[in-house]
């Protein structure tokens, strides 16, 4: 199932994939993946026109020789494959209930950040991407995971614009026009021009599946003072409300 006109989301559904080593990569388990409340994004380019699902993911994940699992959150680089992983139907399965159960864990790795997946292998081919369009991916993922730190007001429209302004970044000539008013267009715009004042200058991480095929993710792991002075920055610290999270449902 690919996001091209469906969603990255919904197709965390599909059966497990099979798994090859992947060299220079260090390698990851995910064990529960749970996804914000999605928006849509229209994209048009060479491959698809159609929409797509917009968010963030969480994932927990165990990397190779740790104990206790970490929590990440990500946004997809990869348009053109999907993910397919196992799903366990009787646990969490409610909105707000937790984080979706794996039947199986999941191997992938991390990687940094070079390519657009526009290929036959996730984060492995596909066009090379800029020192700069991998900062400002960087930057943007940095952005968004610090905006769920804090439980940002408005949430789920200010992640919708972070993935639709990722994609837009690491496809310029395409299409990619957020749906839901006023509101996710301006925060849209507001952090593609962020994103080109303030690149992120370190190595970006992906997170790709071992197989290869399996859609591939940007992570976003700042430091605490990092993401909170960028956040001031743009002025979107609001009053924390709790959110609840949809988690992967059919």
């Amino acid at each position: 199932m690919s996001c091209v006109g469906k969603s990255v989301f919904a197709a965390l559904l599909c059966g497990a994939a099979a798994s090859a080593a992947v060299a220079h990569a260090s390698p990851v388990e995910i064990k529960t993946a749970g996804v914000y409340q999605p928006g849509t994004v229209a994209i048009s380019g060479p491959g698809f026109n159609g929409n797509a699902y917009s968010s963030a993911i969480e994932f927990s994940i165990l990397p190779a020789g740790a104990t206790t699992p970490q929590t990440i959150y990500s946004f997809c680089v990869d348009l053109f494959h999907s993910i397919t992983v196992g799903f366990d139907w009787s646990h969490d399965v409610v909105v707000g209930a937790g984080d979706a159960q794996l039947t199986k864990n999941l191997p992938y790795h991390t990687t940094p950040l070079a390519v657009n997946s526009y290929g036959g292998l996730s984060g492995q081919s596909g066009a090379a991407l800029t020192v700069t369009q991998i900062g400002e991916i960087g930057t943007l993922a940095n952005l968004g995971r610090g905006l769920i730190t804090t439980d940002s007001t408005d949430l789920s429209n200010k992640l919708d614009a972070v993935q639709a302004a990722i994609w837009k970044i690491e496809y310029p000539t395409y299409g990619i026009v957020p749906q839901g008013g006023a509101a996710i267009q301006s925060y849209y715009l507001q952090y593609l021009a962020y994103a080109a004042s303030a690149p992120l200058a370190n190595n970006v991480q992906g997170l790709y599946a071992d197989d290869g095929i399996t859609q591939g993710f940007v992570i976003g792991v700042p430091e605490p003072t990092t993401w909170s002075l960028m956040i001031v920055g743009l002025g979107l610290f609001g009053a924390v409300a709790r959110r609840r999270r949809a988690v992967v449902n059919a």
